[in-house]
């Protein structure tokens, strides 16, 4: 209202002033009021553009300065969760290109494919059995299995088994202590694997100097104790 009667007031003089100094002139007096109440006009819509302006600003920077704020106010947990997830992340196991074989859950062997770990598996069975086709219905005690090496952060890859026959022969050989007997008169090599409770044949291959036709007082038999670490069954065909 008062913005109104002060453009009121000031067009009022204006239209005194051009009346005193025009007055024999009415086109002139037309012409410049148009142009005052132009200018006047253009001169108010400056002042509002300018007042929109400057709240405009205002209110981008407190956007600004809210924004600055909530980042502030973060709590350092969520900080601490991101670096624990990165942590977690970069921790994960990673492929090591490499194969292993297990027995139960010990490691015995690793090669580079899955074909080769395979492959070694295969090759035990067929030395214990020295038989293509009981081989292929040999059953392995503990069982044997093949998995892929999976590294952590910072850790090696195992090395790859390049002695694989020393590896199957340490596999298959007899474990435990060995076992002197003497021989009585009346003893026989069936009486003896019988009484110790181990295989004949098995009992005849560890001792090769001794004759079990012939056997004689006095002669000594040796006893493997215990049982190799993979033992090698061969099912039957059912034929």
């Amino acid at each position: 209202m008062r913005a109104s009667n002060k453009e009121n007031a000031f067009s009022s003089f204006l239209n005194r002033f051009l009346r005193q100094f025009h007055s024999n002139n009415p086109k002139k007096i037309r012409i410049g009021r148009y142009l005052i109440n132009k200018s006047f006009a253009i001169g108010v819509l400056v002042v509002l553009i300018l007042i929109l302006i400057l709240i405009a600003g205002s209110c981008g920077a407190r956007g600004k300065d809210k924004n600055k704020d909530e980042e502030k106010d973060k709590p350092a947990t969520s900080q601490q969760e991101q670096q624990a997830e990165e942590q977690q992340q970069a921790a994960e196991p990673v492929p090591a290109g490499a194969w292993e074989v297990l027995l139960g859950s010990n490691r015995v062997a690793v090669f580079s494919t899955e074909a080769e770990a395979n492959a070694f598996i295969d090759r035990i069975k067929l030395t214990a059995t020295n038989n293509a086709d009981e081989a292929k219905r040999a059953k392995l005690t503990p069982e044997m299995s093949v998995k892929e090496v999976m590294l952590a952060a910072g850790e090696q890859p195992p090395t790859l088994t390049t002695n694989v026959d020393q590896v199957i022969a340490g596999l298959l050989e007899k474990s435990g202590e060995v076992e002197e007997y003497v021989c009585n008169e009346d003893d026989t090599m069936w009486g003896i694997a019988q009484a110790y409770g181990v295989d004949l044949d098995e009992l005849l291959e560890n001792n090769p100097d001794i004759d079990p036709d012939s056997l004689s007082a006095g002669d000594v038999v040796r006893i493997f104790k215990g049982a190799p670490k993979v033992v090698v069954t061969v099912e039957d065909s059912g034929n």
